[in-house]
């Protein structure tokens, strides 16, 4: 399966085993993408998601996949309790994700806040894959 497939398969085990909403959206053509940053993408949604289902106390969530003429990006989104990014951005897996983005030269931003949710978007420079 490619990465399109693998992320909206993610996405139904997720609610199924987290009891947690979770929507996919959006939709590229996955080959202009490498397999091996095909597999740090789906390894980044993955850890969003795990730290959605352990931390967030999240009753949704959603993947959402878009294209401009010059990036990629994928957001992972949840409405759970949020955080303060700057008393967490140490947490191993926020750095994993970041150690991993850098790996493929993509950008990576968390937005949260004490009970507003969490945003996580990963970028890719189309010029980049």
């Amino acid at each position: 399966l490619g990465l399109m497939e693998t992320l909206k398969w993610h996405c139904n085990e997720f609610a199924m085993v987290g009891a947690i909403n979770c929507s996919f959206h959006g939709s590229i053509d996955d080959e202009q993408i490498s397999k091996e940053i095909q597999l740090d993408v789906f390894r980044i949604c993955q850890e969003a998601l795990h730290n959605i289902m352990y931390h967030a106390h999240a009753r949704n969530a959603s993947v959402t996949v878009s294209e401009t003429a010059t990036d990629i990006c994928f957001e992972i989104t949840d409405d759970g309790k949020g955080f303060s990014v700057d008393a967490v951005e140490q947490s191993n897996g926020l750095t994993v994700m970041k150690e991993r983005a850098a790996s493929i030269h993509a950008t990576l931003s968390i937005a949260s806040k004490p009970h507003a949710g969490t945003t996580i978007k990963l970028c890719l420079k189309k010029s980049d894959l």
